[in-house]
Parts: structure tokens; sequence; C-alpha cells
């Protein structure tokens, strides 16, 4: 046997002790973890393809939950030049319904709709994003119905004027009880 005959030194230079590797090294160099062989590279753009899918989930998730989110509050508002005959008149803005698309956003302008007309303002002001595909148009025309008089201005999705692919523009020129302003 090659231990007994020789002195320590000597079995040291026939047999030199393998050098300690990181754990990096463990990891990546000598087999990967659970005895597969994983590159660092490999093991990078796995854990960035995650990441970006997760991310990209976030943000559909956000976007979904978001286009059902509805503030509706009620704010005093004082003006100091006000003329007297104007005093005490109410004021309901809505914005951005994106009517057309699949969304919960539907229901949130259906909610907000129905809002504004329990409290029966003496001025409904709509501003821009109304609908963002020809299909909204149906709805949009029924919710402005339980509105009354109102004044709408067009926004860049009415005329499809977006980096939207998929927006379609669409013709809104008569609305029911609607004015528009240009």
């Amino acid at each position: 046997s090659p231990w007994s005959t020789s002195s320590r030194s000597e079995r040291a230079a026939r047999f030199p002790r393998p050098r300690r590797l990181c754990l990096w090294e463990r990891r990546f160099r000598r087999g990967g973890i659970g005895g597969r062989r994983a590159g660092f590279p490999a093991r990078v753009k796995g854990l960035l393809a995650g990441g970006l899918a997760a991310t990209a989930g976030a943000g559909l998730a956000y976007g979904w939950f978001e286009a059902g989110w509805l503030r509706t509050r009620i704010l005093p508002l004082r003006l100091e030049r006000l003329p007297p005959e104007l005093e005490g008149l109410r004021v309901a803005h809505l914005s951005d319904f994106h009517l057309g698309l699949p969304s919960r956003g539907r229901v949130a302008t259906e909610r907000a709709v129905d809002w504004v007309a329990e409290r029966r303002p003496d001025l409904v002001c709509l501003t821009g994003d109304l609908v963002s595909r020809r299909s909204g148009e149906a709805l949009l025309r029924e919710l402005l119905g339980r509105l009354g008089p109102s004044f709408a201005v067009l926004g860049n999705h009415d005329y499809a004027l977006s980096r939207d692919p998929f927006s379609q523009p669409v013709d809104l020129a008569s609305l029911p009880d609607t004015r528009l302003l240009l």
C-alpha cells in the first residue's frame, strides 16, 4: 500500500489535496445543484425570464383591477369672481370611460353614471376617451341617455389617435342630449 511505506510529505506530493471550491464554483462548475449541470449564464437567463414574466403578470393584474376602481366625491368649490347667478351650480365631471374594451371598466362606468344621475347635477361634463372600440358606442349612447343634457369633449381614443393598434375611430358626431365641444 502506498500509505504504509512513505512519509506524510511524500504522500502529499503524490496525492495532492484538491483545493477547496467556493460556493459558486461548487454549484456551477462541478455539476450544478442537485447533480444537474447548469452554467451560470443559463441560470441567470432563467431568473431574468421568470422575473420578466412575474413583472408582466403583475402589470396586467394591476391594469385589470385598476380599471374597476371608481372614485366618487363631492367637492365644494369656492370661486371668488363667480357671477351671483351661478352661485350653487352643481357640476358633474366624468372622464375616461374607454368603452368597448373587455375590462372591469364597463361596470365602473355604469356605476359612475348611475351615481351622477341620482344627484341630478345642473351641468354634466364628459372629457375624453369615451370609447376605444366601436363595440362601446351602443353602451355610450345608453349611458348618455341616463345622464340627460351634457357637454362632451372627445379624446384621442375616440379618434383612434393612440399607440393602441386595436383602437378604432368611432363617429360620435350625434350623441343623445349631448353637445360636443371642439
